[in-house]
Protein backbone atom coordinates (compact mmCIF):
# COMPACT_ATOMS: atom_id res chain seq x y z
CA UNK A 1 0.00 0.00 0.00
CA UNK A 2 2.83 2.37 0.89
CA UNK A 3 4.77 1.54 -2.27
CA UNK A 4 1.79 2.39 -4.50
CA UNK A 5 0.41 5.29 -2.46
CA UNK A 6 -2.78 3.50 -1.44
CA UNK A 7 -4.10 5.28 1.64
CA UNK A 8 -7.00 3.05 2.62
CA UNK A 9 -7.76 -0.64 2.14
CA UNK A 10 -11.43 -1.28 1.29
CA UNK A 11 -12.31 -4.91 1.95
CA UNK A 12 -15.66 -6.31 0.79
CA UNK A 13 -16.79 -8.79 3.44
CA UNK A 14 -20.34 -9.88 4.26
CA UNK A 15 -23.02 -8.95 6.77
CA UNK A 16 -23.30 -12.68 7.46
CA UNK A 17 -20.36 -13.81 9.59
CA UNK A 18 -21.95 -16.74 11.38
CA UNK A 19 -19.24 -19.18 10.24
CA UNK A 20 -21.84 -21.62 8.91
CA UNK A 21 -20.15 -22.26 5.55
CA UNK A 22 -16.82 -21.84 3.76
CA UNK A 23 -17.79 -18.43 2.38
CA UNK A 24 -18.60 -16.98 5.82
CA UNK A 25 -15.54 -18.61 7.37
CA UNK A 26 -13.25 -17.15 4.69
CA UNK A 27 -14.73 -13.66 5.15
CA UNK A 28 -14.29 -13.90 8.91
CA UNK A 29 -10.66 -15.03 8.46
CA UNK A 30 -9.93 -12.16 6.05
CA UNK A 31 -11.34 -9.64 8.52
CA UNK A 32 -9.14 -11.12 11.25
CA UNK A 33 -6.05 -10.65 9.06
CA UNK A 34 -6.98 -7.02 8.37
CA UNK A 35 -7.74 -6.34 12.04
CA UNK A 36 -4.40 -7.94 12.93
CA UNK A 37 -2.62 -5.06 11.19
CA UNK A 38 -3.68 -1.86 12.98
CA UNK A 39 -1.02 0.05 11.03
CA UNK A 40 -3.14 -0.36 7.89
CA UNK A 41 -5.91 2.20 7.44
CA UNK A 42 -8.86 0.01 6.43
CA UNK A 43 -12.60 -0.06 5.92
CA UNK A 44 -14.39 -3.41 6.13
CA UNK A 45 -17.56 -3.23 4.06
CA UNK A 46 -20.30 -5.69 5.00
CA UNK A 47 -23.05 -5.92 2.38
CA UNK A 48 -26.23 -7.96 2.74
CA UNK A 49 -27.26 -10.39 -0.02
CA UNK A 50 -26.40 -8.60 -3.24
CA UNK A 51 -29.00 -8.94 -6.00
CA UNK A 52 -29.33 -7.43 -9.49
CA UNK A 53 -29.43 -3.76 -10.41
CA UNK A 54 -32.57 -2.02 -9.12
CA UNK A 55 -33.02 -0.15 -12.41
CA UNK A 56 -32.65 -3.04 -14.86
CA UNK A 57 -35.67 -5.02 -15.96
CA UNK A 58 -35.54 -8.38 -17.67
CA UNK A 59 -33.72 -11.58 -16.89
CA UNK A 60 -32.03 -11.79 -13.51
CA UNK A 61 -28.37 -12.74 -13.13
CA UNK A 62 -27.40 -16.42 -13.01
CA UNK A 63 -25.77 -16.41 -9.58
CA UNK A 64 -26.43 -15.94 -5.89
CA UNK A 65 -30.00 -15.44 -4.73
CA UNK A 66 -31.35 -16.06 -8.23
CA UNK A 67 -30.01 -19.61 -8.46
CA UNK A 68 -32.82 -20.96 -6.27
CA UNK A 69 -35.49 -19.17 -8.27
CA UNK A 70 -33.97 -20.36 -11.56
CA UNK A 71 -33.80 -23.95 -10.25
CA UNK A 72 -37.59 -23.93 -9.61
CA UNK A 73 -38.25 -22.62 -13.10
CA UNK A 74 -35.88 -25.07 -14.82
CA UNK A 75 -37.34 -28.07 -12.96
CA UNK A 76 -40.85 -27.06 -14.00
CA UNK A 77 -39.88 -26.58 -17.67
CA UNK A 78 -37.95 -29.86 -17.73
CA UNK A 79 -40.94 -31.76 -16.37
CA UNK A 80 -43.33 -30.08 -18.83
CA UNK A 81 -41.08 -30.93 -21.80
CA UNK A 82 -40.53 -34.51 -20.67
CA UNK A 83 -44.20 -35.27 -20.06
CA UNK A 84 -45.60 -33.08 -22.88
CA UNK A 85 -48.22 -31.85 -20.41
CA UNK A 86 -49.65 -28.33 -20.57
CA UNK A 87 -47.98 -25.75 -18.30
CA UNK A 88 -48.03 -26.93 -14.73
CA UNK A 89 -48.98 -25.19 -11.57
CA UNK A 90 -47.24 -26.66 -8.60
CA UNK A 91 -46.69 -25.82 -5.00
CA UNK A 92 -43.21 -25.43 -3.54
CA UNK A 93 -42.95 -25.43 0.23
CA UNK A 94 -40.02 -23.49 1.63
CA UNK A 95 -39.15 -24.06 5.28
CA UNK A 96 -38.53 -20.82 7.12
CA UNK A 97 -39.98 -18.30 9.49
CA UNK A 98 -42.47 -16.17 7.51
CA UNK A 99 -41.43 -13.14 9.55
CA UNK A 100 -37.72 -13.87 9.06
CA UNK A 101 -35.99 -11.14 7.07
CA UNK A 102 -33.84 -11.66 4.00
CA UNK A 103 -31.46 -8.74 3.62
CA UNK A 104 -31.44 -8.28 -0.15
CA UNK A 105 -29.75 -5.19 -1.55
CA UNK A 106 -29.36 -4.21 -5.22
CA UNK A 107 -25.83 -4.04 -6.62
CA UNK A 108 -26.23 -0.43 -7.79
CA UNK A 109 -27.13 0.67 -4.25
CA UNK A 110 -24.11 -1.20 -2.87
CA UNK A 111 -21.84 0.45 -5.47
CA UNK A 112 -23.22 3.93 -4.71
CA UNK A 113 -22.63 3.42 -1.00
CA UNK A 114 -19.08 2.14 -1.53
CA UNK A 115 -18.31 5.22 -3.67
CA UNK A 116 -19.76 7.48 -0.94
CA UNK A 117 -17.70 5.78 1.77
CA UNK A 118 -14.56 6.14 -0.32
CA UNK A 119 -15.27 9.84 -0.88
CA UNK A 120 -15.68 10.24 2.89
CA UNK A 121 -12.45 8.29 3.48
CA UNK A 122 -14.41 6.05 5.88
CA UNK A 123 -12.65 3.50 8.06
CA UNK A 124 -13.78 0.74 10.40
CA UNK A 125 -16.74 -1.57 9.82
CA UNK A 126 -19.46 -0.28 7.50
CA UNK A 127 -22.67 -2.24 6.94
CA UNK A 128 -24.21 -2.02 3.45
CA UNK A 129 -27.59 -3.52 4.18
CA UNK A 130 -31.21 -2.81 3.36
CA UNK A 131 -32.80 -0.56 6.01
CA UNK A 132 -36.13 -2.42 5.81
CA UNK A 133 -35.46 -5.88 4.38
CA UNK A 134 -38.39 -7.95 3.12
CA UNK A 135 -39.72 -10.85 5.15
CA UNK A 136 -39.89 -14.32 3.65
CA UNK A 137 -43.67 -13.86 3.54
CA UNK A 138 -43.15 -10.67 1.45
CA UNK A 139 -41.13 -12.72 -1.06
CA UNK A 140 -43.71 -15.52 -1.56
CA UNK A 141 -45.68 -13.70 -4.26
CA UNK A 142 -42.75 -12.21 -6.26
CA UNK A 143 -40.98 -15.58 -6.36
CA UNK A 144 -44.23 -17.33 -7.29
CA UNK A 145 -44.80 -14.89 -10.15
CA UNK A 146 -41.25 -15.19 -11.46
CA UNK A 147 -41.22 -19.01 -11.40
CA UNK A 148 -44.81 -19.92 -12.17
CA UNK A 149 -44.83 -22.00 -8.98
CA UNK A 150 -47.01 -21.46 -5.96
CA UNK A 151 -44.31 -20.82 -3.33
CA UNK A 152 -45.60 -21.14 0.23
CA UNK A 153 -44.07 -21.09 3.67
CA UNK A 154 -45.04 -23.83 6.10
CA UNK A 155 -47.39 -23.45 9.04
CA UNK A 156 -45.93 -23.42 12.53
CA UNK A 157 -46.37 -25.90 15.32
CA UNK A 158 -45.53 -25.71 19.00
CA UNK A 159 -42.26 -27.56 18.30
CA UNK A 160 -41.07 -25.51 15.34
CA UNK A 161 -41.59 -25.30 11.58
CA UNK A 162 -43.24 -28.09 9.61
CA UNK A 163 -44.71 -28.39 6.10
CA UNK A 164 -48.35 -27.41 5.89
Amino acid sequence: MKKHGIGTLYHISTAYLFGQNHYEISKKMAEAVINGHPEIKAAILRPGIIIGDSRVEGLPPVSGYYLGIRAFDQAKRWFERGTKLPPLTFKVRVAGNPQGKLNLIPIDIVAQNIARLMEQDATGICYLTHPTPPTLKDLEQPISLSTGADVVLPRTSATGWWPG
